[in-house]
């Protein structure tokens, strides 16, 4: 063969890996023969160490690598799927690359782009990836589980015919992608029109996600998650600053299906944070920002929903905690240009108790809230705030159910969810500075805390503005017969402070204690007061209230002046009756005063006249000796009166009793002898004959005998008879027995009718 310098060679296509290369030194003219993929390549910088060539370029791997174009026209489908079957991380440099047909993808892949606006996929068939999990033919670790995949897709955008990404089970991470065009004929029923749809996914990252945002349209559905495998809970994820632009109707920007009538299949502990969801301001019909089925324990963080048919949707078919939307949380969300009505809507109306336990932070036209769990129940809260403004708290019910906001700086009101008929807002409305139902907290003072109500006695009613509330009261404690139960004390750690009174409370019930400074804190009549202090308003058996001294100046007794005949209520008890008048006065002690137990009260006689008792129908008079008179000016008895109507005036024996003395009655007979004759000289002044009777029962109880003198100082006869029971005894046995001398005096013994020897007796002596 004759030899041809290189100049003389005909042209080669191109270099291939077998191609030599000579290489030759410079001292001694040495020549080395070696493939181009041998040549040395060394990184600059100390520490480094010499490769092949081939192995560096090895360290990536290209879609390119596998035939790609990346010029729009050709179908690079096959290239993505020999690419990712044989490495596990690809990159995809700049260009634009059209999938004929979606690409399937192995478990635990990355696949990478050169950036969005660098690299595009044209996806033609319904999507342009689908990402398998670790089962079946795609299995690739056979000594794990089935239900992962561990892939990632990142740094490109995406250009839809209906979908974007299909993913099947967990560890998935989307993130710095853009999705365009596709679209959703079925909208949020569409079965492909989706740019990510997850199914049966857990622990998945989805990040930096733009939907229909900037120079193109979005017709599909953004995100859903979907649960198709019974008896597991899916979700546990971050999805997060996300933008979708919906321009397909019936879309929705955020789906979290766990299935709305299966119990069995859940979505939970999903973060949504700085998701953005809206559509052209001139609207798109049936738009929705977020969807959550049969969701738990799903937050959603400084999202905003704008120009959307609906912000947020809440829906399941389940009744009660299980499988039901539960535990939603919300914090610091906004709506904007949303019919209030639509801005969040949940299935309550339809499936009572299918949406529970949820929660607003800080949300600016969020409301009003369908937060009742039932239809017709009223449960509708507006905007709230857990710092500027006010907290809202729910019942059982998650209807609304108390607030706490305050009207001013330092006076924090709690409030109950109530509207009275005449009622212009309800009691939690912030605009109601006095609600009905509440109690205010006045921090106003470094020293003092007031704890009261937000309303007082005196203001109309707000079922009925012609009427006033009467009885506003702090209660403390619960008392007996409350279905809580009783408490066992209430406990006060410091001295207790009355704030001193001068005027009468305003409502008049028994039990009241009040410290009265002045005398006018008391009823006007002033009949107890002694003194300042402590003051019990108590109720009598009959109902009848009065101002009881409990803690005052030592040795005060109240009084009154009696200078009248009278008879004694239940006013006169503790007190020191004063009598003072010339002529004699009789205190009637009537019966049913005392219910139980037995109560007293003092008579003093001032005046010259005499002061008798007597019992009135259905009481008892018991005094010393039948003795009934209080005979010294000055002298104070104490009478008792018990709740079986026994009088009981113990004093009046021995004072009442003087030999030099004799009580006089005048009469002109024709009747009974009562028990106040007793002891008396009794004057029978007639014309005409006349009589007296002595009946039983006279004889005070245990008293043995008493007597009376008789004198006749008319012109008629004066007959002494002996009532029913009674036996009567005269000098001679003359009966019956007539006094018929002028000026005679006789004396008319009576024994008591338990009398051993002569019960019921009348013995006459003259």
């Amino acid at each position: 063969m004759s030899t041809k310098q290189i100049h003389e060679l005909s042209d080669a296509s191109g270099l291939v890996p077998e191609d030599a290369i000579v290489v030759s030194t410079a001292d001694r003219h040495l020549t080395r023969k070696a493939p181009l993929a041998d040549l040395p390549f060394r990184r600059s910088g100390s520490g480094t160490v010499v490769r092949r060539l081939a192995q560096r370029l090895e360290d990536v791997v290209s879609v390119r690598d596998f035939g790609a174009v990346g010029d729009g026209v050709a179908d690079d489908a096959p290239a993505f799927a020999a690419a990712l079957a044989a490495h596990t991380s690809v990159q995809v440099p700049s260009g634009i690359y059209r999938l004929a047909s979606p690409v399937e993808v192995p478990p635990q892949r990355t696949l990478v782009g050169a950036g969005r606006d660098a690299t595009r996929i044209l996806a033609e068939g319904p999507r342009a990836f689908v990402f398998r999990r670790n089962e079946g033919a795609w299995r690739v670790d056979f000594s794990a589980t089935t239900d992962w995949n561990r892939s990632t897709l990142a740094d490109m955008t995406i250009r839809m015919t209906k979908g974007g990404v299909l993913v099947y089970g967990h560890e998935f991470r989307a993130r710095d992608l853009v999705f365009e065009g596709g679209s959703a004929p079925l909208g949020a029923s569409d079965p492909e029109g989706w740019c990510l749809d997850l199914v049966d996914a857990n622990e998945c990252w989805i990040a930096g996600i733009n939907g229909g945002f900037g120079r193109s349209d979005m017709r599909a559905n953004g995100i859903r998650y979907r649960a198709e495998t019974p008896g597991v809970n899916y979700g546990d994820s971050l999805i997060q600053e996300v933008s979708i632009a919906l321009r397909g109707n019936g879309t929705v920007g955020i789906l979290l299906d766990g299935s709305q009538a299966d119990p069995a299949r859940l979505i939970n502990n999903v973060i949504l944070q700085r998701v953005q969801v809206h559509t052209a301001s001139s609207g798109t019909p049936g738009t929705v920002g977020v969807k959550l089925v049969n969701c738990a324990r799903i937050l959603l963080l400084l999202c905003d929903f704008e120009y959307l048919d609906y912000g947020v949707v809440e829906y399941s078919e389940r009744s009660g905690i299980s499988g039901s939307n539960n535990a939603i949380t919300y914090v610091l969300c906004q709506t904007h240009n949303i019919d209030p009505s639509r801005r969040y809507v949940d299935s309550n109306d339809t499936f009572q108790n299918s949406c529970t336990k949820r929660t607003f932070v800080g949300c600016n036209f969020f409301g009003p809230k369908t937060t009742g769990n039932y239809s017709g129940d009223g449960g509708v809260l507006g905007d709230t705030g857990l710092v500027a403004r006010e907290i809202n708290g729910l019942d059982k019910f998650d209807k609304l159910a108390w607030q706490i906001r305050a009207r001013d700086v330092g006076l924090p009101m709690l409030t109950a969810h109530y509207k009275g008929t005449a009622q212009a807002e309800w009691d939690t409305h912030p605009a109601n500075d006095k609600p009905y139902h509440g109690i205010l907290f006045d921090l106003t003072s470094h020293q003092l805390a007031t704890i009261t109500r937000t309303v007082s006695v005196g203001v109309a009613s707000p079922e009925d503005p012609n009427q006033q509330l009467v009885d506003v009261r702090l209660k403390l404690g619960n008392g007996e017969g409350n279905p809580r139960g009783e408490l066992a004390r209430i406990e006060i750690g410091d001295p207790l402070y009355l704030q001193p009174r001068t005027t009468p409370p305003p409502v008049d019930r028994e039990g009241l204690a009040i410290y009265a400074s002045a005398s006018t804190a008391l009823p006007a009549t002033g009949e107890q007061w002694l003194g300042p202090g402590w003051y019990l308003r108590l109720a009598d058996s009959d109902g009848v209230r009065s101002w009881v001294p409990i803690a005052t100046r030592r040795g005060v007794l109240p009084s009154r002046t009696r200078n009248f005949d009278w008879t004694v209520t239940v006013d006169d008890f503790g007190k020191l009756i004063r009598v003072n008048h010339a002529s004699d006065r009789t205190v009637t002690v009537p019966a049913g005063l005392v219910a139980e137990g037995v109560r007293w009260f003092d008579v003093l006689r001032e005046g010259t006249g005499n002061v008798f008792f007597a019992a009135g129908s259905g009481a008892t008079l018991r005094v010393p000796k039948g003795k009934n008179v209080i005979r010294h000016q000055y002298q104070r008895v104490r009478v008792y009166v018990t709740a079986d109507n026994q009088v009981l005036i113990p004093d009046l024996y021995p004072d009442a009793e003087e030999n030099h003395y004799q009580p006089v009655h005048w009469t002109a007979g024709g009747f009974a002898i009562p028990a106040s004759y007793l002891g008396r000289l009794v004057r029978v002044s007639n014309g005409s004959p006349t009589w007296l009777e002595v009946p039983s029962g006279l004889v005070p109880v245990g008293v043995p005998c008493a007597w009376f003198r008789v004198m006749k100082v008319g012109t008629g006869d004066v007959e002494i008879r002996a009532g029913t029971g009674m036996t009567l005894h005269a000098p001679g046995e003359v009966v019956p027995y007539v006094i018929s001398q002028r000026y005679r005096v006789v004396t008319v013994y009576v024994t008591a009718g338990d009398d051993a020897q002569h019960p019921n007796r009348i013995y006459i002596e003259d």
